[in-house]
């Protein structure tokens, strides 16, 4: 019975010891980085030592920004991260749908995503906003480009990197995991004829939701075939340090972005280049 007693409170003091120090090493850890936003990325300031364009294909025909649509997983809840998108790197894009659980002035909403607020909804938002831009029969744009709402995007670069691609072929283009699967928070890219099609074939046998966004609209594409998919780096999710230019002007997107000075800094240092 003592012996019983004895093993209980080593392991209370135990579990007690490591509770501390765990808790004592996370409080350093954000106090050290001082950083803005917990699980996102971290921002340093750095020395502009960039001069010149030179990391930007010089054999791509960037894309007009008239020509590609933004697709956003948006919410109410966090309408402020879409309000940030609107504030820095989407000021000056013409085409973009933010689907929401509500309608605001930045967002809109639909029958079947009206008042859903939870995660489980929120991957319904695209899917059903793509539907819902196909069957009102707005002005097709030759690429589609789905982002969540702290997606920050490189707009120069993604102009640069869509002009490499062909835009009258069924292509999805971003991350890629090796499942195979897109990744929705890097932002992924369709074609005008893969939208069509994967728009077409939604919540249907062929294409039934599988939980997320990203999992259905890739795993739609692979059923439905004829499709090309490129992987590209150069679509980034969950990158841990931003310490220089280098770290973040090579590519097209970074995710995520939750916080709205990060948002403000990174598109600010963007226009120091592309003028």
């Amino acid at each position: 019975m003592k012996t019983l007693s004895k093993c209980l409170l080593y392991t209370v003091v135990g579990l007690t010891i490591g509770a501390f120090f765990t808790a004592l090493s996370m409080t350093t850890y954000r106090s050290y980085y001082d950083n803005p936003q917990i699980n996102g990325v971290l921002w340093h300031q750095w020395e502009d030592t960039l001069q010149n364009n030179t990391y930007v294909w010089q054999q791509s025909q960037p894309v007009d920004i008239t020509e590609v649509t933004f697709v956003v997983m948006a919410s109410s809840v966090n309408i402020q991260r879409h309000i940030s998108q609107r504030l820095t790197w989407m000021r000056h894009v013409p085409h973009i749908y933010a689907f929401s659980d509500a309608d605001t002035t930045y967002t809109m909403t639909l029958p079947e995503l009206v008042g859903k607020t939870t995660w489980l909804d929120a991957q319904h938002r695209q899917l059903r906003g793509m539907q819902w831009l196909l069957q009102q029969n707005t002005p097709l744009t030759r690429w589609y480009v789905l982002v969540d709402d702290d997606t920050w995007v490189h707009v120069p670069m993604l102009l640069t990197f869509l002009g490499l691609l062909q835009h009258n072929k069924s292509l999805i283009s971003g991350y890629r995991h090796k499942s195979g699967v897109f990744n929705g928070g890097a932002g992924i890219v369709l074609s005008q004829r893969a939208f069509q099609r994967i728009a077409s074939a939604l919540y249907t046998p062929q294409c039934p939701i599988e939980v997320t966004n990203d999992n259905t609209v890739s795993h739609c594409a692979e059923r439905l075939g004829a499709f090309t998919f490129i992987h590209s780096t150069l679509f980034s999710f969950y990158p841990s340090w931003i310490t220089a230019a280098d770290d973040f002007i090579d590519k097209v997107s970074v995710h995520p972005v939750k916080d709205a000075i990060l948002m403000k800094e990174l598109t600010r240092e963007i226009k120091k280049h592309f003028q």
